[in-house]
């Protein structure tokens, strides 16, 4: 990922060149092989760009980019995946190392604002129109790419980064509280806010046109509905997503450097392995495979039918391409607290993810010890290409399809699925929180529930004082349940839920690897989401359709099987050996007036308290239900969410105690 800035004078004013070298110096570790500013000669707009070389073609890239005509100015963060058809749309055929931020403006120059519906790919760009004196920035469908925007009464500005917009004057770093709470409760972004009140952002699928006299934003992308008449037969579906999965894999191939993936005991990030094994093979290029493992010798406790250690797997999947170099990391007992710290120190805003990062790091780490500049990654397969469809079941029963729904669930029962749990799930959106934690509980699936306080460490006392509970009923939020009343609305939670692309461009300023999810493909999620449900639980086979599309790629034996591995499963090791590291930090949290009444500090300290000692053998941690979903929601996820949640603050106030 490049990094992009610009400013536009909304008032006549001086040159804008000192704001925008500024605005530029922020950016600059996003960018260390290259870096453009371009000023228009009235002083009115100023564009700036800082290169990291992903793409062949990015040798060629000059940016900022001109339009022969002098009109159109483009800075791009892109990689445009339908190059071919673009190229043939605009007559650029004869020009094959075209850079892709080219492309763009050529799109632009033929079809406006409307060219972000043929662009397919992961992009975040802004054209600079001189004629019109206005301004155009967009993001990709997925929201891969970050690009975030602030204004004063004078200037307008944008950058890939919040970092680069504090270089504008009257740009603070208060922090929007509201925000700050919706992140702690793992609540999807709200319009175009952000953990800063002065720092908007574009929304994935989003665009914004900006002139002197004011703004106009629009969504320009939303999935697809079902779409029964095309995809009436089941096979149909199958060759469908065959070909449009192999398809995201290969065009997420291009690198100036080599190419790894993330490869798991998992259907999703070993597929895309595979596939994109096969696929580099064939030009002569081996592929740098990375699976994460506990610490040599760990025996602690996993959750149920998790497995803690799936390299062996992994390996035995790999071992059929001749190609691949299969590396283990282990998590080496790092503290979670170092390691948040390091990201802060890259992404400006609240993490994602705190009890994985870890393994993530570690990875991204031994690959660019491997020369890699990609990264592949099987990053939301379960709501994309391998989903499994049971959320047919509530859909099924309000249609009244009876005959679709017995064959299903007769189905589920053969494939050692419980019939019980089944209608469960097709009853429970129907039902009130408190039965749904019941039954819940009674199936064993407590972990499928979820309630704002007692899953996070928000304080009680905020919560209530800000009425966050009638706030988030405004904004459609769940406090008190993960059910949904169908599946199409629990993928689109789960697509939308977080807009993190700025935590994979910390990763790639960090470590120098591009990170690329084929399942978020704009292509894949738009024919996930037009299959009818029903076909994703064939024959009440869950994920049978990526089963099926996958026979051939992954052996028969891994598709048939049904346990799941565990990321991070030795996590809380990490947790215990950072216990007076983690106490130390609660105690500066505890100094700062806004951590202390956002957060629930006597909660994180008896969490802590109630940590082993750190000079505990990791062995002897085995004996505690460590790997248990009680330990993961009371010393885990939100322990470490409202530590970073704190360092965040810390680092917004400018407080380094």
């Amino acid at each position: 990922m490049s990094a992009i800035g610009g400013l536009i004078a909304l008032q006549p004013r001086a040159p804008l060149r000192p704001a925008a070298e500024a605005l530029s110096s922020g950016l600059a570790g996003f960018g260390p092989h290259g870096s453009g500013l371009w000023e228009a000669d009235d002083g009115g707009a100023a564009l700036v760009w800082r290169q990291f070389q992903a793409l062949p073609e990015d040798r060629l890239d000059r940016q900022p980019l001109r339009s022969a005509d002098q009109v159109h100015s483009i800075v791009a963060d892109a990689r445009i995946d339908n190059l071919a058809e673009l190229r043939a749309a605009l007559a650029l055929e004869h020009q094959p190392d075209l850079p892709d931020s080219a492309v763009i403006l050529a799109a632009w120059r033929a079809w406006g604002e409307t060219c972000v519906e043929r662009l397919v790919g992961d992009f975040a760009f802004a054209i600079w129109d001189g004629r019109a004196r206005s301004l155009f920035l967009a993001r990709d469908a997925m929201g891969w790419r970050p690009l975030y925007w602030a204004a004063t009464d004078e200037t307008f500005g944008f950058a890939s980064m919040p970092r680069g917009l504090f270089a504008m004057p009257g740009v603070s770093r208060d922090i929007d509280e509201f925000d700050v709470a919706r992140q702690l409760m793992l609540q999807p972004p709200f319009g175009d806010d952000t953990a800063y009140r002065d720092i908007k952002r574009i929304a994935p699928g989003g665009c914004l046109t900006v002139t002197p006299a004011g703004r106009r934003s629009r969504v320009w992308w939303s999935a697809p509905q079902p779409d029964r008449a095309r995809f009436r037969r089941y096979g149909d579906c199958v060759e469908a997503l065959r070909e449009t999965y192999v398809e995201a894999v290969r065009c997420r191939l291009r690198s100036a450097g080599g190419v790894a993936a993330q490869v798991s005991a998992g259907w999703d990030g070993a597929s895309v392995a595979v596939i994109a094994a096969r696929q580099l093979a064939g030009e002569g290029r081996r592929l740098s495979a990375f699976t994460a493992s506990p610490r040599e010798g760990f025996a602690g406790p996993t959750q149920q039918n998790r497995l803690a250690d799936e390299f062996p797997l992994a390996a035995k999947v790999m071992a059929g391409e001749p190609n691949v170099d299969l590396v283990r990391v282990r998590s080496q007992l790092r503290s979670h607290l170092e390691v948040m710290q390091r990201q802060a120190a890259w992404q400006d805003l609240p993490m994602v993810g705190a009890t994985g990062m870890v393994w993530s790091n570690r990875i991204a780490e031994a690959a660019r010890a491997k020369g890699a500049r990609v990264m592949l990654t099987g990053a939301f397969g379960n709501v994309t290409a391998s989903y499994d469809g049971e959320m047919a079941l509530p859909l099924l029963l309000r249609q009244g399809r009876w005959l679709a729904l017995t064959r299903i669930v007769l189905g589920l029962r053969r494939e050692g699925r419980s019939p019980a749990w089944s209608v469960w799930r097709a009853m429970a959106p129907s039902l009130p929180p408190p039965m749904q934690s019941f039954l819940a509980r009674l199936f064993r699936r407590d972990g499928l529930t979820w309630d704002a306080l007692r899953d996070t460490a928000m304080s009680p006392g905020y919560f209530a004082e800000h009425a966050l509970a009638d706030r988030a009923t405004a904004h459609g939020w769940v406090l008190d349940g993960r059910r949904h009343a169908s599946g199409r609305a629990a993928r689109l939670t789960a697509l939308g839920r977080v807009d993190n692309a700025y935590q994979r461009a910390a990763m790639n300023g960090a470590y120098g690897v591009d990170t690329r999810a084929p399942a978020k493909d704009r292509r894949v999620v738009e024919l996930a989401f037009s299959i009818p449900e029903e076909h994703f639980v064939h024959e009440g086979r869950p994920s049978a359709l990526f089963r099926d599309a996958m026979a051939g790629v992954l052996p028969a034996w891994q598709l048939a099987r049904r346990v799941r591995g565990l990321q991070a499963a030795d996590w809380y090791e990490g947790v215990v050996a950072a216990r007076d590291e983690l106490a130390a930090h609660a105690e500066r949290l505890s100094r700062s007036p806004l951590a202390a009444r956002i957060l629930d500090i006597p909660r994180l300290r008896a969490a802590i308290a109630d940590l082993p000692d750190p000079d505990t053998p990791p062995n002897q941690l085995a004996k505690g239900a460590w790997g248990e979903l009680g330990a993961l929601r009371r010393h885990g996820a939100p322990l470490l969410r409202a530590m970073d949640m704190g360092l965040f603050i810390l680092r917004a106030e400018g407080r380094n105690d």
